[in-house]
């Protein structure tokens, strides 16, 4: 589950778009397609304890990413299989031309449950920015783990350039 987060943490726009075919969302969403860059500022709380809690203070991950209508086709797939084998539930979606929000819950996997919530705004067709809160609990955390992301993200150009479709490309980490 970790290395989950660690994945959408990274490209917040992907995870976003991932989590709304998993919602069963078949349309693509209201924006255009193409380069996009991300900014994702994400702080956990609840590592204080642990050996890399000090590790955990607020990252800032900027990423581009690059959208094709093929390419959302088949994050569709991926994510509902995805949300099957993390034994995931989505609940509470609700999308209009102007906001997305869902929620999620994970059964235990790994001997972790994970809940998370999504709220992103779209601006235009070229613009959002959002949240996403996610908290985690397992035996070994007893404490359980917060993790919140503050995510901006922008279309930069219908042109993808290097970047491949359905890939993505950190620019500071």
């Amino acid at each position: 589950m970790t290395l989950r987060f660690a994945a959408k943490a990274a490209f917040p726009l992907l995870f976003l778009l991932a989590s709304l075919a998993a919602a069963q969302t078949i349309t693509t969403p209201p924006v255009k397609m193409g380069l996009w860059q991300s900014e994702s500022t994400t702080t956990v709380a609840g590592m204080e304890n642990m050996p890399m809690g000090g590790a955990m203070a607020p990252h800032k991950i900027v990423s581009q990413s690059c959208f094709t209508p093929d390419t959302w086709q088949k994050d569709l797939q991926g994510a509902r299989r995805e949300q099957q084998k993390m034994n995931c539930t989505i609940s509470g979606f609700h999308q209009d031309s102007h906001r997305i929000s869902l929620d999620e819950q994970c059964s235990p996997h790994q001997n972790m449950t994970t809940t998370m919530h999504i709220d992103m705004l779209i601006d235009s067709d070229t613009a959002m920015h959002g949240t996403i809160a996610m908290k985690m609990s397992a035996p070994n955390l007893p404490q359980g783990m917060t993790m919140k992301s503050e995510i901006a993200s922008h279309f930069v150009s219908s042109d993808c350039g290097d970047v491949k479709p359905g890939h993505a490309r950190v620019l500071q980490h």
